[in-house]
C-alpha cells in the first residue's frame, strides 16, 4: 500500500471520528491534534491504517509523527 492510500485510509476514519470534518479538506500534512482529535481518536487513526497493512507496530513508534504523512511513512518503514 502506498503512502497515498495510507494517508487516504486516515482521512476517511478522521471523518468518521469527527462528522464536523466532512467537508474539510484534509491532506498528508495536516496534523492530527490540530484537527481536533484527542487521544484515542489518534490512536484509532493509527490502528485503522496499521490495520490496512496487516501492521502491528508499538504506538511508541509514532511519537515523533507530526503529520499524517510522517505517520504513513513509519507504517510504511515497518512494513517494508
Amino acid at each position: 500500500m502506498t503512502e497515498d492510500q495510507l494517508i487516504k485510509v486516515m482521512v476517511a476514519e478522521i471523518k468518521d471520528l469527527l462528522p464536523e470534518l466532512e467537508d474539510t479538506d484534509i491532506s498528508g500534512t495536516d496534523s492530527l491534534v490540530e484537527l481536533g482529535l484527542n487521544s484515542m481518536d489518534r490512536i484509532d487513526v493509527i490502528m485503522a491504517a496499521q490495520n490496512e497493512v496487516s501492521a502491528n507496530i508499538p504506538m511508541t513508534s509514532f511519537a515523533p509523527a507530526k503529520c499524517i504523512a510522517d505517520i504513513a511513512r513509519i507504517i510504511q518503514d515497518a512494513n517494508a
